[in-house]
């Protein structure tokens, strides 16, 4: 092999390998891949053989981890911005400009704690993710085809635009799903049976959100739901039991109603949260000349105080345009009636429904 690997992880405190390459070229070739996962799934086990090779008494073993496919794929990044962007790696580490022939000029850039070059932006005080705050620099190589590869197939085969939409827009679902449970349960003192039926609820809850509609009458049965493909039906919130002032078991009582709360409180956070997503992607999808809403389109629709696992959704039937043409509110056909919302209160459904 080309790499030295004396300074691989010699411990579980989780730190990256670091490989001191005569040459610029990874220990796999990379173009003998057609995937990104299997492409991880070996060099995590050429990883895993160089360290058991160096300690023989505590040998690793069984099934490849999540952290293990993570330090493969820093091992790739990194690989891939040192055959694209050397030089401005090693301004950077001399603390010296971008050169103004550089593809990165225009960008404030930064090397974080894993040497791995970002894109410094104006997010750095927010609370997203880091991978949102400094987006990851890579080049039109065949390692970041790999990648947008497999959110392709993730997506199933929406086009490249969709791909990077909706692989950014699942990403961000994830960390508003982890923020909403930090934010509910951080501080929560729960049994291990109270905080596996909250848990489970709140599966429920995300599992319950509209994806499309397969009809133009809002009458008909319900959208299809990310329920549908795991139980075939969408899932329905667990039976309320029947309380009273008098009841025998207070604690028992007490106890429910505090995880009612707390689910409340989740579902709260997560319609608010859901709906910015909804929102984001809208937005990023939309064409300048072109409107987003349309008539017929099927939308979910905000209001205030919904009750849990109440997605309230319904058809567009008129356009009202402001003096700038564009689309200010619509008219839209319910279940029961029609009413009339301003389009900011009107959201699009994660897929669109072509047909």
């Amino acid at each position: 092999m080309c790499c030295e690997s004396d300074n691989y992880d010699n411990s579980e405190s989780g730190i990256v390998p670091v490989f001191n390459c005569a040459v610029n070229k990874p220990i796999l070739n990379i173009e003998d891949f057609s995937t990104l996962r299997r492409l991880l799934r070996v060099t995590s086990f050429v990883f895993r053989f160089i360290y058991n090779a160096r300690n023989s008494n505590n040998r690793r073993s069984g099934p490849i981890t999540s952290s293990e496919t993570s330090k493969a794929l820093i091992y790739f990044i990194k690989m891939s911005q040192e055959n694209s962007f050397s030089s401005e790696i090693n301004n950077i580490k001399l603390n010296k400009s971008v050169n103004k022939n550089s593809k990165l000029c225009n960008f404030n850039v930064m090397i974080d704690d894993d040497n791995i070059l970002r894109i410094k932006s104006r997010l750095t005080n927010s609370s997203l993710d880091v991978y949102e705050k400094h987006p990851i620099i890579l080049s039109n190589d065949y390692f970041a085809s790999l990648i947008v590869y497999d959110y392709h197939e993730q997506v199933l085969h929406n086009g490249v635009n969709e791909t990077l939409i909706q692989g950014g827009f699942w990403e961000r679902l994830v960390r508003s799903v982890r923020n909403c449970l930090k934010c509910v349960l951080g501080k929560t003192s729960l049994m291990y049976e109270e905080l596996n039926t909250v848990l489970i609820e709140v599966e429920a809850v995300i599992n319950s959100r509209p994806l499309t509609y397969v009809y133009n009458d809002v009458n008909e049965p319900d959208p299809l739901t990310p329920s549908h493909f795991t139980v075939g039906s969408r899932l329905a919130t667990l039976p309320s039991p029947k309380l009273n002032a008098n009841s025998i078991n207070v604690e028992l009582t007490k106890k429910w109603k505090y995880r009612q709360l707390l689910l409340d409180h989740f579902w709260k956070r997560f319609f608010k949260e859901y709906l910015l997503e909804l929102r984001s992607v809208m937005f990023t999808k939309q064409s300048k000349n072109i409107p987003n809403l349309k008539i017929d389109d099927v939308v979910l629709i905000r209001e205030d105080n919904v009750k849990r696992y109440n997605w309230k959704l319904g058809r567009i039937k008129k356009l009202f345009p402001g003096r700038d043409g564009k689309v200010r509110s619509c008219e839209i056909q319910l279940s029961k009636g029609v009413i009339k919302r301003p389009v900011e209160k009107l959201y699009n459904l994660e897929v669109k429904n072509n047909g």
